[in-house]
């Protein structure tokens, strides 16, 4: 799962905002992926709310309406 913090992001648009060789599009995430188990994990800490029971990636798109397959 990509990930990036707001501040992270923010800044790096005001960057690209700032310097004009800067065109075309840009994928803003963090350097390291984390998979879903550890993503949730870090978020109930965050939230001070328990993470017990991850779901699946695809759980949520059901969840959803978006389907079984969905990107």
């Amino acid at each position: 799962m990509s990930w990036i913090h707001l501040q992270d992001e923010l800044a790096i648009i005001v960057y690209l905002l700032k310097h004009s060789e800067c065109s075309g599009a840009y994928n803003l995430t963090a350097p390291g992926a984390v998979s879903n188990a550890e993503f949730s994990a870090e978020l109930g800490r965050a939230l001070h709310r328990p993470a017990i029971l991850p779901l699946p990636g695809f759980v949520p798109g059901l969840m959803l309406g978006k389907g079984l397959y969905c990107c």
